[in-house]
């Protein structure tokens, strides 16, 4: 099916589209912005790298979100812990897809041509995983971060147990401080590969909603 097809077929996909690349742009747009203001190693970045990052990760969640939509998964905006975590939301999505099954439909299909794409859906999967664990842990401000943190522990839980809820508060605008150009740089990067991976996330979620969920909605649908 052809992602535009998909779009006409599945309406909510477009809103969700919308809102999914908004996102991801305007990080972009934030990030040339923090570049070009840099002077004398100063930058603008006081009131735009805190809200980046967020809509960097909120970008990634609508991603995923969107994929999971197509094929019917509404659990996914249910009250449940991991509705909002990244991580999670990303390995339930990568647990739908069957590579080897996509190959021997695409084989029948069309040959070598979508074998290709399928070669290039499992790097996409692979490399936006990477990113999706690079901003769910903030593996990039880990250095930044160091010392300028404060723990509250309100419910006592640390050491008492392998896992607790600890409330851990960064120093924001010590954090603020750190940050160079080179990590702006940095993120932009990301926010450039995020932003190709939504062609390809469109592609999968066409697979999976022609590869039987398709069918299962339909036959909701009829018996409404």
């Amino acid at each position: 099916m052809e992602n535009s097809q998909l779009i006409k077929e599945f309406n909510p996909i477009g809103e969700w589209l919308i809102f999914g690349m908004g996102y991801s742009e305007i990080s972009l747009i934030a990030c040339e912005e923090m570049i070009r203001s840099a002077v004398d190693g100063k930058i603008k970045k006081d009131f735009l790298y805190i809200p980046t990052i967020y809509n960097i990760k909120h970008a990634m969640e609508i991603f995923e979100k969107l994929i999971l939509l197509i094929i019917d998964d509404k659990d996914c905006l249910g009250k449940n812990d991991w509705t909002h975590d990244i991580s999670g939301l990303f390995i339930k999505l990568e647990n739908k897809i069957d590579f080897e099954k996509m190959e021997r439909h695409y084989a029948k299909k069309s040959g070598v041509y979508y074998l290709t794409e399928v070669d290039a859906m499992k790097k996409t999967i692979a490399e936006c995983y990477d990113l999706v664990e690079k901003y769910y842990h903030l593996l990039f401000l880990v250095e930044k971060i160091g010392p300028d943190f404060l723990i509250e522990d309100k419910k006592n839980t640390a050491f008492r147990y392998p896992e607790n809820i600890l409330l851990i508060k960064p120093k924001y605008l010590k954090v603020l401080e750190k940050i160079k150009i080179e990590d702006i740089e940095e993120i932009k990067k990301d926010v450039a590969k995020l932003i190709k991976f939504w062609d390809i996330g469109l592609d999968i979620g066409s697979y999976l909603y022609d590869d039987g969920y398709k069918e299962k909605s339909n036959k909701k649908s009829n018996k409404k």
